[in-house]
Order: C-alpha cells, then sequence, then structure tokens
C-alpha cells in the first residue's frame, strides 16, 4: 500500500520527491571546481566555473560593533543557490567588504543544499482550498 503512493507521488511530483541527493556535501569536489587563471608576474585570480547552478543575493546588511577604538564595520550577506531541478541551498556570509561577504554565502549555501519537491509542472507542490458556496451568503 506505501509502496503503491510513494510510487503516485513520485510520478506526480517527478523524482525530486523520493528525498535522496544527487549532490553530496563533499567540500573537496566543490572546491576543486576552482580554476586558477593568470601567469608569471601576475596576480592570480580565481575563477569559479559553472557548475548549473544560479545564485541570488537575498540581502546584505551592515553590522558594526563598537569596540575601545571606535566602530568595527562588517557586512553580513544571505545567499540562495539553485539549479531549478529541486535542489536548493542558502548561505550567510560576512566579511568587512560586501563582495567576500557574498562569496562566503555562495561557497557556505553550496555546502548546505537540500532536496525540494517540485511537481512536473516545476512548482512546489501545496494545497488548495476551495469551497462551491457562493461569495456572498
Amino acid at each position: 500500500m506505501e509502496d503503491e503512493i510513494a510510487a503516485a507521488y513520485e510520478e506526480l511530483y517527478g523524482p525530486a520527491f523520493s528525498g535522496a541527493s544527487v549532490l553530496g556535501n563533499d567540500i573537496y569536489v566543490m572546491d576543486s571546481k576552482m580554476r586558477k587563471i593568470g601567469g608569471f608576474g601576475s596576480k592570480v585570480n580565481k575563477e569559479k566555473e559553472r557548475d548549473g547552478f544560479e545564485e541570488r543575493v537575498v540581502h546584505v546588511r551592515r553590522v558594526t560593533k563598537v569596540v575601545q577604538g571606535g566602530n568595527q564595520l562588517h557586512f553580513q550577506a544571505i545567499v540562495v543557490v539553485g539549479d531549478k531541478q529541486g535542489q536548493v541551498g542558502v548561505g550567510v556570509g560576512k566579511a568587512k567588504e560586501v563582495i567576500a561577504a557574498i562569496q562566503k554565502s555562495a561557497v557556505n549555501a553550496r555546502r548546505n543544499i537540500n532536496t525540494v519537491p517540485m511537481t512536473k509542472y516545476s512548482t512546489l507542490p501545496h494545497r488548495s482550498l476551495s469551497s462551491n458556496r457562493s461569495w456572498n451568503s
């Protein structure tokens, strides 16, 4: 009985509903996708290869801390990463510059990827409530 229900859900919502993680949380695999670009005598730039995930910056906020010599200014960023196929990750990063905070939070988001159930129409499954009564009665 449960197998029939699970098969019906997987048919309706697709394989993302099964909860099996396609992309593991292996940090070394993700870090190996960093490629160094540059030659002799130049600054070494790191370029992130495309892994199929799209990044969206949700929020950037300024965080100040009062210390003995004055105020310390930092930035905190929240980034969401996803492939529009049911894999979603959220990350938070904090640094002294905005760009560094966004990069840290993107790496953190790629390490924390979860599977989200999706329908075959690429939407989130949800319950819809309706009534058959007229609005004015």
